[in-house]
């Protein structure tokens, strides 16, 4: 067992132990005391002196301790209790958080602290976050002592200290690689790749990866099983094959498991036909994973909040592909309000929302209000179910565009109680569509009663003054009417 000392010596200029009692009582009354909400600080002259300069918790064994050997002198009848703190100033008033043996975060033996391996990895991860880097810092102790009900306080700081805390090895990226990619390291794209909510943070602190993958199918349409393993980013560009992680047996199909990264084999995803996809997570600093089927089986995505009155009657997008529901919509909705909006696959609350998620354009499921206290506004918005995303454009104007040249917009006005646009206009016999924010990336044609994106030109027969509204939805839905004056 190792076990590492920090001395902290008493100066004998205190003088409690060659003290009698009538010199500490005249101690007592000149020294101002305090109650446990009041803190007298006391100068007992303490210092503290580390035996080693640097620990790293990786080589440490669960059993191991590092002690603080104290040493003060004080009456017999004094009791004492320790709090200890870890800071990155020397002085005890930068110390926020101290921890004490009836946290179980250490334990005192006599006049020693003890603190395990364990114990002092949580509180280096505390301070500093779960990364498996140096960290240097001061240990502060915070004895608080009392005497016949009165109270004192001394403090003492040990020298600076190195510890590094131990960590898996957590990449920035990893890839599913398996059936539903071909087992190719050149299909391990974006569409394969696990994310986190918030890339913000280190990857020690938010070790969860998440994909969504499609089911793979057989020759006749049917579902096979998926089998599958995951790909660091440092194993794709040698396409190093022993390098995976993956689990200890073949073709295990549970739905959660551990990884390994030595000798690792496939998992493996049943063979569902009721699956369309499977969402996969990884804890990579508990090396874990989970699988769970998803389907998608909703044409449509409902956006209920103050700009619709919290209905399902309006404010509706459909399927990108709805002979393949894969999670993916997009359409126009009104969105913003004091109370904000959420997100539903169907036209109920029964069958579960969407909120807010950590970073803008993330969803979480029963998460809050989004935008509340926006201001409402029309937009065009493309949605991902399956990797829990959106992706908003702010529509400020639509125009008619090719009647009567493909250089002229003909601006429309916006309705907010239809959410349709419209505009009275002389058009000649001439072809014309409909564009968003006088761009070509978001355009409708078609016909009036079926408007897709980037649909093909609708025509005007005869020349004359015109009505034409615009009821933009979704792909199929969006329709407008044509009306000669």
């Amino acid at each position: 067992m190792n076990r590492l000392i920090l001395s902290a010596l008493g100066l004998a200029a205190i003088g409690f132990v060659s003290c009698d009692d009538e010199t500490y009582d005249n101690w007592t009354k000149t020294s101002e005391k305090q109650t446990y909400s009041q803190e007298n600080v006391i100068d007992l002259g303490l210092t503290a002196t580390p035996s080693f300069s640097n620990v790293n918790l990786a080589d440490a064994n669960s059993g191991d301790t590092y002690s603080i050997s104290m040493a003060y002198s004080l009456p017999a009848n004094a009791n004492v209790s320790h709090n200890i703190a870890i800071s990155q100033q020397e002085e005890h008033t930068s110390a926020t958080v101290y921890y004490t043996a009836e946290d179980n975060a250490f334990s005192v033996e006599g006049s020693n602290i003890i603190i395990t391996a364990d114990q002092l990895q949580n509180m280096v991860t505390n301070a500093f976050g779960k990364a498996p880097e140096t960290r240097e810092f001061y240990i502060i102790d915070k004895m608080v002592y009392s005497i016949s009900n009165q109270f004192y306080t001394a403090y003492t700081t040990t020298a600076k200290v190195a510890v590094t805390p131990t960590a898996p090895v957590i990449e920035s990226k990893y890839y599913f690689i398996g059936e539903s990619n071909g087992w190719s390291f050149a299909n391990c794209n974006d569409d394969f790749l696990f994310k986190r909510s918030d890339d913000s943070k280190s990857v020690y602190d938010d070790p969860v990866f998440k994909v969504v993958v499609p089911a793979p199918k057989n020759d006749d349409g049917t579902r096979k099983a998926n089998y599958f393993k995951i790909a660091p980013l440092s194993t794709i560009a040698d396409e190093n094959w022993n390098a995976l992680l993956g689990c200890e047996k073949d073709g295990d199909s549970s739905l959660e498991g551990t990884l390994i990264n030595s000798n690792a084999q496939a998992m493996c995803m049943p063979a569902d036909d009721g699956a369309l996809f499977y969402e996969i997570t990884l804890n990579m600093m508990e090396y874990t994973y989970s699988v769970k089927p998803v389907s998608f089986d909703s044409k449509f995505a409902y956006f209920p909040g103050d700009a619709n009155g919290w209905g399902f009657e309006n404010n509706i997008i459909g399927a990108v592909d709805p002979s393949n529901l894969n999670g993916k919509y997009a359409g126009y909705v009104t969105l913003g309000g004091e109370w904000g909006w959420k997100i539903t696959n169907y036209p109920t609350w029964d069958k579960g929302q969407f909120g807010k998620g950590d970073t803008e354009g993330t969803i979480v499921a029963d998460g809050p209000n989004i935008d509340e206290g926006s201001q409402a506004k029309f937009y065009y918005v493309e949605l991902d179910l399956a990797a829990k995303t959106y992706k908003r454009t702010e529509v400020t104007v639509i125009s008619i565009i090719g009647n009567p040249d493909w250089d002229t917009d003909i601006d429309m006005t916006f309705d907010a109680a239809t959410m349709s646009w419209s505009v009275t206009t002389d058009l000649i016999a001439a072809s014309f569509k409909f564009r968003i924010n006088h761009d070509w990336a978001l355009n409708l044609g078609g016909t009036p009663d079926s408007l897709w994106g980037d649909g093909s030109d609708m025509a005007i027969s005869e020349a004359g003054n015109y009505t034409i509204t615009l009821y933009p939805t979704y792909n199929g839905n969006s329709h407008c009417t044509i009306k000669k004056n």
